[in-house]
């Protein structure tokens, strides 16, 4: 399948890493280090459709092997990338707002850092859409 989500998309990673992309083009710039970690912590990717993505990367200057996990912290370029996506699963915005709370109780302050799990929790659960949801996130500088 070579379908492509509909941006703006979260992106939620298994360690509650959060980040989000209002458009491709933003998606395909990364680093070798956000190359590598992509393959360990299983990002999901939450469109406003209620669909949930996966995407592999399929072209990069660098492929990924123990050597460029060692390199890559020490030299770091950014290059363009791209991906192949496929469909995962559906979701309710009420999944999308639980795993978002998760992050934030799971947070190691970086989420926290400026405003409390409380304040944002209750954030993000008075959102009424994905894309109220998002531009909140957006606003607050936490996505």
């Amino acid at each position: 399948m070579n379908e492509l989500p509909e941006f703006p998309v979260v992106m939620i990673n298994n360690r509650g890493g959060i980040i989000a992309y209002d458009e491709l083009a933003k998606m395909r710039r990364q680093s070798l280090a956000g190359i590598c970690a992509r393959e360990k912590f299983g990002n999901q990717y939450f469109d406003a459709h209620g669909t949930i993505w996966a995407a592999s990367v399929v072209k990069a200057p660098y492929p990924v092997n123990i050597w460029t996990k060692i390199v890559s912290q020490v030299y770091n370029p950014w290059f363009e990338v791209d991906y192949a996506w496929r469909v995962d699963g559906n979701y309710e915005l009420s999944d999308l707002k639980q795993k978002l709370c998760e992050c934030v109780d799971s947070d190691d302050d970086i989420l926290t850092q400026f405003s409390s799990a409380k304040t944002l929790k209750a954030l993000i659960q008075g959102a009424k859409s994905f894309h109220e949801l998002f531009h909140k996130l957006k606003k607050r500088k936490l996505i």
